[in-house]
């Protein structure tokens, strides 16, 4: 049955009293405690003392916490010795007898008469029903939410639940956790520091420790025998008043101030390996290194100087075990541990819990073995290296208590006695994680470096093979043949998305066209290709990993298996308003289509676009055979939408690229051209609107993010011969080489302006000039043709100028001397263009 009844009973002053004289006296038995065993054996006997209880025991948890041993027992009666003794024999393991069910609930317990009940449920009722022992009360110790000890106290009389007994345990055990969880960490700490007394003690080198004013506050006895003084004579002496001359390796006496203490205190900072002289009073030199280092507390002031004097006279095995030691000293800020000579870790630093997980509890009595290393050859070499005598040193792989695996420098060294005994091992393991991360970033970016050399080479070759091409095939042609021939790419090809959603191959390198044509027909068309037509980015498919089936089927395009496991991508050849077509990379490299790589192809995509239009536009001018289309567009285009609902017209007369955008100059007729303006200045493709007159001509300047109809056409390659938008409605007619495909041309389009249609197509032949003078402004800059247009619709070549070079530089944001530099140079190459037709 459970610990309370949930009565409020109210005690009596005379069992207040009792309850206060209670716990003052456990609190003063536990002070005076040494250890956790000590502690709760004077708990029970305080409460048996001072209360009805007769016989009282301690239950603690074992080793691997599977089973309560007995721990102690009190009673101030006779007659339980076999009782006990049944005891200490006896363990339980959870939710097993009174102590075991206290453990699984770590909830009280009370049985009003343990003899009754049948040995499964109190596994020792033939010893108590002999001891007389009947009503008992089990309370667990708890601390941090862990068991600790679960204590039972028993009446020699049958008993239900009496709440002022249960009541006086309880309150005593809700304290008891912190007890317990104190003592244990005093415990551990003075281990630790028996250990590290024990080294710096037993240390084959000399050891000094002086405050901030050179007082020694610490030294060892082999400091003493070194200094020729003893340890009681260090100890409180200011180091500058020892009796004794220092010499450097010349053999020049130092000064005090130079001493290796005094440098420290003085610069904060440490001295490594000085080799200094003492003069002994028998007139010999012992020859010392001396290592100073200051040490520093929390607050980052200086707290000591330590200094190690290592006696190098006799280089022979004391040098050696000197040598140990300075090492696992002064790398105490890595992972340090001591090891018995079986083997087992004795002592670990805080810095050990730290890196590897574990605590020192789980740490202390293991092995390295059985903690962080199973690397069998590595440790056969280790231990058979330092029970020679000698320092081991090497790489190692430890785990840590998550699991995670780690590299470290790990260094092993022997301890011995002043008897020459081998006392123990320190070990020390540093973290060298970071240092392989940065030698493997290290090479990855000499790989990533040589990757973009052999990129930037790959595609200057391709651009350069297009500049040799004399036509839009010629140069599709090109650049899969140049690309194809590289180290970098395996095959390349070029396919144009037809209107029946089709692929056409328009050339092919570096895998065979027919094999290629009969994947697209079974296959269908890449997804790659699909996404790079659509969103006109570069798309790719990077390298299956190898032996990962998943990987691989996520990663085949779905159905298109032509170019087996390599690497795939697609790039877009668009000019950013005009799609030609998409060209298709196959690679086998691993890290193939990396952003760097996907940055080139996207610019180099875009340069043959261009090139592309470029000699397109050249075949319509020169060729006489060529076609005219008419095409009509509604609201979605902004020049279109401006004039819809207003009786006027808008003509563009001239579309010169600017940086990020567009320029037009649109000449504006009928009214109300105020209403016309204000609309077209509100749209969100508009980001500058200037107004111009000349010659009873009104002119309007207009800078567009998003291109118009006809400026998309003229980046695909036509010619445009005509651009006017009125009720809403914009008419475009273009002239383009009878061999082309009006039906693509109107499909590119429709990627923007899905209204866009077809109205008029007809067979134009004209006569063909080398250099139209019509087209004279194709020969000037971005920049002349803008300044030239603005001057001309401003009025500044009219007599009078309605217009001067300040405000057209206002116009253009830029300086005059820059407006008047540009229309020179366009004047200049305009007349030369003109004369030289003429001639």
């Amino acid at each position: 049955m459970d610990g309370t009844d949930g009565s409020n009973t109210r005690e009596n002053p005379a069992q207040l009293d009792q309850g206060s004289q209670l716990f003052y006296d456990i609190s003063q038995a536990i002070a005076a405690a040494e250890t956790v065993s000590d502690g709760l054996q004077a708990v029970l006997s305080e409460v048996c003392a001072l209360t009805e209880w007769a016989y009282g025991e301690v239950w603690v948890p074992n080793e691997d916490r599977t089973r309560l041993r007995h721990d102690s027992s009190y009673t101030f009666k006779e007659g339980f010795d076999e009782f006990k003794q049944i005891s200490r024999e006896t363990t339980f393991a959870r939710d097993e007898g009174l102590p075991g069910r206290v453990w699984e609930s770590l909830h009280t317990e009370w049985i009003d008469d343990v003899a009754a009940l049948p040995p499964e449920q109190y596994l020792r009722t033939d010893a108590a029903e002999q001891a007389d022992l009947n009503a008992a009360y089990g309370v667990p110790i708890i601390a941090e939410d862990r068991l600790e000890a679960v204590l039972v106290f028993y009446l020699t009389e049958t008993r239900p639940v009496d709440d002022r007994l249960s009541r006086i345990v309880e309150t005593v055990a809700e304290n008891l956790g912190s007890f317990v969880e104190r003592k244990r960490t005093e415990q551990r700490l003075r281990a630790e520091r028996s250990i590290l007394g024990q080294l710096f003690e037993s240390a084959p080198v000399g050891i000094v420790v002086v405050d901030p004013d050179g007082t020694v506050v610490r030294t060892n006895a082999r400091a003493a025998e070194m200094l020729e003084t003893a340890e009681q004579e260090l100890l409180s002496s200011v180091y500058t008043e020892f009796d004794m001359t220092v010499l450097d390796r010349t053999g020049s006496v130092l000064a005090p101030d130079q001493r290796p203490i005094s440098r420290v205190l003085e610069t904060e900072s440490p001295i490594n390996e000085l080799e200094l002289g003492l003069e002994q009073q028998d007139g010999s030199r012992l020859w010392v290194s001396v290592d100073a280092a200051p040490l520093f507390d929390t607050d980052g002031q200086l707290e000591r100087a330590i200094v190690v004097l290592k006696d190098v006279t006799n280089r022979s095995t004391r040098e050696r075990e000197l040598q140990t030691f300075k090492e696992g000293f002064e790398q105490a800020g890595a992972a340090l541990y001591t090891l018995t000579t079986a083997g087992d870790i004795e002592y670990v630093n805080d810095q050990f819990e730290v890196a590897t997980g574990y605590d020192r509890d789980t740490a202390i009595g293991a092995t390295l073995e059985s903690l962080l290393s199973n690397d069998d050859e590595t440790l056969d070499a280790l231990w058979s290296t330092v029970r020679d005598g000698t320092i081991w040193s090497g790489e190692s792989t430890n785990q840590r208590a998550n699991g995670e695996s780690y590299p470290v420098a790990r260094t092993v060294a022997p301890v011995t006695t002043a008897a020459g005994e081998r006392a123990r091992f320190i070990g020390i393991d540093v973290d060298i994680s970071e240092q392989i991360d940065r030698e493997t970033t290290l090479r990855h970016h000499r790989n990533s470096l040589d990757r973009t050399r052999r990129l930037l080479e790959t595609s200057t070759d391709a651009h350069g093979a297009v500049l040799a091409a004399s036509s839009a095939q010629a140069i599709r042609s090109a650049v899969c043949e140049s690309l194809a021939d590289s180290p970098m790419y395996s095959s390349a090809w070029v396919g144009q998305k037809q209107s029946d959603g089709t692929v056409s191959i328009r050339s092919a390198a570096g895998v065979n066209e027919q094999t290629l044509e009969e994947s697209l027909t079974t296959d269908g068309v890449p997804d790659v290709f699909e996404r790079a037509y659509e969103t006109r980015t570069v798309q790719s498919r990077p390298h299956p990993t190898v032996d990962d089936d998943e990987t691989a089927d996520d990663t085949t395009d779905g159905r298109f298996t032509v170019h087996g496991t390599h690497a795939v991508c697609a790039v877009p050849i668009a000019d950013g308003t005009t799609m030609d077509s998409v060209l298709c990379l196959s690679s086998t490299r691993t890290t193939a289509f990396e952003e760097l790589e996907q940055q080139l192809l996207t610019t180099l995509g875009t340069r043959i676009a261009l090139d592309i239009a470029a000699v397109t536009t050249r075949d319509v001018l020169q060729s006489d055979d060529r076609l005219e289309l008419e095409f009509e567009v509604g609201p979605v285009d902004p020049l279109a939408a401006c004039t819809d609902g207003h009786e006027c017209r808008l003509e563009s007369v001239r579309i010169v690229p600017s940086d990020d955008s567009l320029v037009q100059y649109l000449a504006i007729e009928g009214e109300p051209i105020d209403a016309v303006q204000q609309r077209l200045a509100a749209s969100p493709a508009v980001t500058g609107l200037s107004r111009h007159q000349s010659a009873g001509e009104t002119v309007l300047r207009c800078h567009t993010t998003t291109a118009t109809l006809n400026a998309t056409l003229e980046r695909g390659g036509a010619a445009v011969r005509s651009a006017t938008f009125a009720d809403g409605t914009g008419r475009v007619i273009v002239e383009v080489s009878a061999k082309d495909d009006p039906q693509q041309l109107l499909e590119d389009s429709r990627d923007r302006f899905p209204d866009v249609e077809l109205v008029t197509k007809r067979i134009s032949t004209t006569e063909t000039h080398a250099v139209p003078t019509s087209d004279a402004f194709d020969a000037l800059t971005d920049k002349q043709a803008d300044v030239l247009e603005l001057a001309y619709r401003s009025g500044y070549f009219e007599t009078p100028r309605q217009t001067d070079g300040n405000e057209l530089a206002a116009d253009l944001g830029v300086s005059p001397a820059t407006v008047y530099q540009h229309l020179r140079r366009a004047q200049q190459t305009i007349l030369e263009l003109l004369l030289d037709d003429g001639g």
